[in-house]
């Protein structure tokens, strides 16, 4: 089994079991964990450092969310407003308020202009369509 197929594995796991994260400490020691609170690691039970040759994407201190990487993640669900990060090439990433999920669309992810929100919208064009998001996390605001 390659590495690929075996990460795959070991996360439908991990998420069978209630994990919902993948985090990296400042020592690069990996562990899996149920989930995040305002950047606070809570119930982290599962240490993992013997397969951190599969996990080399993840930045010290920083997390994969198990669900999205899977593909399990159902964007239709999002509400309004919930505070994502939005990208045109995946490297590039800006804060915005969630719209809406457009599956046949080549940039599906639409979110509202210039940090405006539903409740906050103005004019004819109050939308931007972007080919990647992110549920942003509390922590993201200082990592732009």
């Amino acid at each position: 089994m390659d590495n690929i197929t075996f990460r795959g594995y070991l996360l439908e796991h991990l998420h069978d079991k209630g994990y919902r994260y993948i985090i990296k400490d400042e020592f690069e020691e990996i562990y899996a964990i149920e989930n995040l609170q305002n950047g606070a690691v809570c119930k982290f039970v599962k240490w993992l450092t013997s397969f951190s040759y599969l996990f080399k994407d993840i930045e010290p201190e920083g997390h994969l969310n198990i669900a999205v990487e899977l593909g399990l993640f159902d964007w239709s669900t999002v509400p309004d407003n919930t505070p994502v990060l939005v990208s045109a090439d995946g490297e590039i990433w800006e804060r915005a308020y969630f719209k809406q999920y457009v599956e046949v669309n080549i940039d599906p992810f639409i979110a509202f202009a210039d940090g405006r929100t539903s409740w906050s919208k103005k004019g004819m064009v109050d939308w931007h369509a972007w080919k990647y998001c992110k549920l942003a996390e509390v922590n993201d605001e200082n990592k732009l």
